[in-house]
């Protein structure tokens, strides 16, 4: 009986690590499929942004339109901007580089955005870099 159940108890193992690897190779197929469909997403902008290249002349507002189709492609894919500016400071969405004294503002308020935060879905794909206020109570 202690050898049906070794038997058992191996075979169950080997099931058991066969599903993990399969599993795991699944995650990585999904994972690569993901970045294929974005990179095919974005290669309409990419042949926008070589046709201004193309041109000889870079227009200012031709190169803001490919950059809106470019943040319109990447948000239909779940990419959010943060809006930062004149918000509180919080450590899990911003990234504080430096900090003024403004008497017309309230502590802790984002004076300026340096760099634009994004989310993704409800991830913060990367914070804000923002200059916060920071007034010496005397």
């Amino acid at each position: 009986e202690a050898e049906g159940l070794l038997d058992q108890l191996k075979r169950s193992r080997a099931e058991f690590d066969n599903f993990r690897k399969r599993a795991t190779k699944q995650t990585a197929q999904n994972f690569n499929e993901g970045k294929k469909y974005l990179a095919e997403t974005v290669l309409g902008v990419l042949d926008n942004l070589q046709r201004a290249l193309d041109s000889g002349s870079v227009d200012p507002e031709g190169i803001g339109l490919i950059k809106k189709e470019l943040y319109n492609t990447l948000k239909s894919n779940g990419l959010k901007k943060m809006d930062a500016e004149r918000e509180q400071f919080d450590h899990n969405l911003h990234h504080a580089v430096s900090f003024i004294k403004d008497k017309d503002k309230e502590e802790g308020e984002i004076a300026e955005v340096l760099q634009s935060g994004y989310f993704w879905k409800e991830l913060v794909l990367r914070p804000a870099m923002v200059v916060v206020v920071k007034n010496d109570k005397e």
